[in-house]
């Protein structure tokens, strides 16, 4: 199991909010100020000594308002929210079964489906989003929304 440390440097929102930060040449504690928290707080985040995904929803926002992305997409990179958050609980699975099947009976993508094996062996969220960029080119289904709607 990783450190928090180590989950804490991995984490995308952090890395994504350093990255802009050296391109503005600015500093941790000018970082700081611009997402409206304490530079103390700003590097126990940095540090993994405060988890990201459980900082407060105006974290996020202040993130996603610096980073010029949406505040879902913040909370995306922060780990707060995963990509199967998008989706109805219950058909997660057939979605991506679905999918994958319809990939398996498409000429032009059943070359490029992976063996049962590697399915398995495939983080759900990868599923996800090839399931979903699948959908998008085929239009298969409603390219604007994520989430299934209810019955």
């Amino acid at each position: 199991m990783k450190s928090k440390k180590t989950e804490s440097q991995d984490n995308q929102l952090i890395a994504h909010l350093w990255n802009k930060m050296s391109q503005m040449n600015e500093t941790p504690r000018e970082l700081a100020s611009n997402l409206k928290i304490s530079y103390v707080y700003f590097m126990a985040l940095s540090r993994g000594e405060r988890e990201v995904e459980r900082a407060d929803r105006k974290v996020f926002v202040e993130a996603a308002r610096y980073l010029d992305i949406p505040v879902a997409q913040a909370f995306l990179l922060g780990g707060a929210l995963i990509p199967s958050d998008f989706m109805v609980e219950n058909s997660v699975d057939a979605r991506i079964d679905r999918n994958f099947e319809m990939m398996r009976s498409d000429p032009a993508w059943c070359g490029f489906v992976p063996s049962a094996k590697t399915l398995k062996n495939t983080p759900e969220d990868v599923k996800i989003l090839v399931g979903l960029l699948y959908e998008r080119l085929s239009q298969t289904e409603s390219s604007s929304v994520l989430v299934d709607s209810a019955s």
